[in-house]
């Protein structure tokens, strides 16, 4: 499957042209093992704990569990996401295997690939509901239409607008805490925030802002901010 995956790869990434990129998929509406695996890389909500960092870092564990099989990774990954030295082992042991599709095994596992596609076109193809969609709410700038956004009577709250990274907090089944970025992305290794999350009711979502402990002007905030969370 390894080998049909890459070919996929290659194909979408044959052209930048959108109607390309949209007949690729179309051609691979009735593979399941390629539906699968895209689905595993582009659901949001499916998280690994593997960063770029760790796949290529050195595990000091010894594998535990032989995993043979893309779908054995993947369906590991699903109940393992920690990132432990562990999990890293099991997944190395799975990557020496299959040496020749590294770069493919570190786009599913990290959940990083890049070919030009979105959820969006993805749904548009396969069908409705397909990748689940991650949204978070924009603000509306009153001033486009201050007669629609603010009436004139309305009581409103005025505060101060933090320019850093846009942050969603979720917990997953094992009420375990993961930040995703307002496009849907985990942002990974926010050890002290997880921990201070844990305090919180996981049956909620929430959103807010990550800044960095930076004092001075908001532009130097965000930038090192950004530099922080990469």
């Amino acid at each position: 499957m390894l080998e049909q995956f890459k070919v996929f790869v290659d194909k979408l990434k044959e052209s930048n042209s959108r109607l390309h990129k949209e007949a690729v998929l179309k051609e691979y509406a009735n593979n399941d093992g390629i539906k699968e695996i895209v689905k595993f890389i582009f659901n949001p909500y499916v998280v690994t704990g593997i960063s770029k960092k760790k796949f290529y870092k050195d595990s000091k564990s010894y594998p535990n569990c032989k995993l043979e099989t893309i779908f054995q990774v993947m369906d590991y990954l699903k109940e393992h996401n920690h990132g432990s030295d562990q999990d890293l082992a099991n997944i190395q042991w799975f990557v020496d295997l299959y040496a020749t599709y590294t770069d493919i095994i570190y786009a599913i596992v990290c959940k990083d690939l890049t070919v030009g596609v979105t959820a969006t076109t993805i749904n548009k193809i396969w069908g409705k509901g397909f990748i689940p969609t991650f949204d978070v709410m924009l603000a509306e700038k009153y001033f486009d239409d201050p007669i629609k956004y603010l009436p004139e009577g309305t009581q409103f709250i005025l505060t101060e607008k933090l320019d850093g990274v846009r942050c969603a907090l979720l917990f997953d089944e094992n009420k375990e805490p993961h930040f995703f970025s307002r496009n849907g992305k985990e942002i990974m290794d926010l050890v002290d925030l997880a921990k201070e999350a844990k305090q919180l009711d996981p049956n909620y979502v929430y959103d807010g802002e990550l800044l960095a402990n930076t004092i001075g002007h908001s532009k130097d905030v965000y930038r090192d901010t950004m530099s922080i969370v990469g």
